[in-house]
C-alpha cells in the first residue's frame, strides 16, 4: 500500500481500484463514491451479512491519502524499506497501517457484519453516515 502515491493533491483512484479488486469476494459489497470532479473516490465496503434495520454491525474507517512527504527522507517514501527494527515508508504508521489493518480485520470478522469506510481526505466528514441513511431510513 505504501507504493500508491496518494499524496493529497493527487488522485487516489488507483489505490481505490486495488482495494476494491482485493475485496471482491463472496459476501462483500462495495460502493465507490466519486468526488464531484471524479479525481478521487471513497469506498464504502459492507462485509458479511447485511445489517438489519437497526444498522447493527461494526464500522472501521481509514483514509487513503497522505500529506506531501516533505524534506528529510533518506529513502524513497513510496517504497517500503526494512530498517531492521522497523519498516519505513510514507503512511506506514498512519494511512497504510490503518487501511491495511482495517481491511484484513474486516475479512477476518466478516461473519459479524461490518462497514468499512475508506475515505479521502483524512480530514473530511465520513461519507458512511450519509450512505447509511440512504440505505436504511
Amino acid at each position: 500500500l505504501v507504493a500508491f502515491d496518494t499524496t493529497s493533491h493527487r488522485s487516489n483512484r488507483e489505490l481505490s481500484a486495488f482495494l476494491a479488486d482485493y475485496l471482491d469476494l463472496p459476501g462483500v459489497r462495495i460502493e465507490a463514491l466519486p468526488s464531484p470532479d471524479g479525481a478521487k473516490e471513497n469506498l464504502i465496503v459492507e462485509l458479511g451479512p447485511t445489517p438489519g434495520p437497526a444498522g447493527d454491525g461494526l464500522v472501521l474507517s481509514a483514509h487513503m491519502d497522505v500529506v506531501p512527504a516533505g524534506e528529510g527522507w533518506t529513502c524513497d517514501p513510496f517504497t517500503l524499506n526494512d530498517r531492521g527494527d522497523r519498516w519505513l515508508g510514507r503512511g506506514s504508521a498512519d494511512r497504510v497501517n490503518a487501511t491495511g489493518t482495517a481491511t484484513r480485520t474486516g475479512l477476518m470478522i466478516m461473519d459479524e457484519g461490518l462497514w468499512h469506510a475508506l475515505t479521502w481526505p483524512k480530514s473530511s466528514p465520513c461519507p458512511w453516515r450519509d450512505h447509511r441513511r440512504r440505505l436504511r431510513p
